[in-house]
């Protein structure tokens, strides 16, 4: 498979492996800290971080807190299947995708195109905005279907490239080589 045949336009409907613009990536880059509502200068509404002590998790599991967090705006590939997405109307994961750094040198690339790194999955560049890039499996995140069906989606994989990144999902989560055979058929 070439890589102008790996992308389609999108459907109506939302698929898994669409190619999505402006998604917001959460990331904790510290303990979380619980914000509470307070009263700011000049009587206006806001936050202020509670004081914990030191290992305390600010959360009763099971329960969602209000938490200030780091949020990288780029591009994303739906991870969610199909099914999910009719079914589950509070969830959508999504997988961070990064453009190919051009101080990479050469072997790098190579690794990343061949699907040796099982953290990522290559995505040549395609027509309009899809320029060469990886989706890092590495950062997952989910976002409300509200984000998701609010993004543009410049473009979704074919059946068989949406294959071949399950299958290096597969291989990110499991940690396990398969027969090469087996990656060629799914490879785009």
């Amino acid at each position: 498979m070439d890589a102008a045949s790996l992308y389609r336009p999108v459907d109506a409907q939302l698929c898994q492996g669409d190619i999505l613009e402006r998604v917001p990536h959460i990331i904790l880059k510290e303990q979380p800290c619980p914000l509470r509502k307070a009263t700011l200068s000049k009587k206006r509404m806001g936050y202020e971080v509670d004081q914990l002590p030191e290992g305390a998790l600010p959360i009763t599991p099971g329960e969602g807190t209000l938490v200030p967090a780091t949020c990288q705006v780029t591009r994303a590939m739906l991870l969610t299947h199909g099914c999910e997405i009719d079914k589950d109307k509070k969830h959508r994961l999504i997988a961070l995708i990064r453009p190919m750094p051009k101080e990479w040198d050469e072997e790098n690339r190579k690794i990343v195109k061949e699907g040796r790194d099982f953290s990522f999955f290559y995505l040549p560049p395609g027509e309009g905005q899809l320029v060469e890039s990886y989706v890092d499996f590495r950062r997952l995140c989910t976002v409300a279907p509200l984000w998701v069906d609010s993004m543009t989606r410049l473009a979704s994989l074919i059946e068989e490239a949406r294959q071949a990144m399950l299958l290096q999902f597969f291989r990110f989560l499991a940690r396990v080589e398969l027969d090469p055979r087996v990656f060629e058929e799914h490879r785009p």
